[in-house]
């Protein structure tokens, strides 16, 4: 069976992308989360599916997830999620 790890910073990051879409439409802040489940469980039993961030971190991948962008490090058996961020977001200076 795949793990699937969060950081700290990670549930934070979900959680206000959660509650930004939901003051709006929390409906649609449910299906994000889905979306994301699904996103996760695909990635940790194929981490090889996410875009190098090289630069950032040797190991450092990361996926869409509609407007967002999923960062994570594969492990032995799964991922461990670094971080989720807007996809427009400056991420060179997140990680320095």
């Amino acid at each position: 069976m795949n793990t699937v790890t969060q950081t700290q910073q990670a549930s934070s990051d979900l959680f206000e992308i959660w509650e930004d879409i939901a003051r709006n439409n929390p409906q649609e802040a449910d299906q994000f989360i889905h979306h994301f489940d699904d996103k996760v469980k695909l990635l940790a039993q194929n981490p090889e599916l996410g875009r190098s961030r090289d630069p950032l971190h040797p190991a450092l991948q990361s996926a869409p997830v509609g407007n967002y962008r999923l960062y994570y490090l594969p492990q032995a058996k799964g991922i461990e999620i670094v971080r989720v961020l807007n996809s427009y977001k400056d991420i060179d200076t997140l990680f320095i």
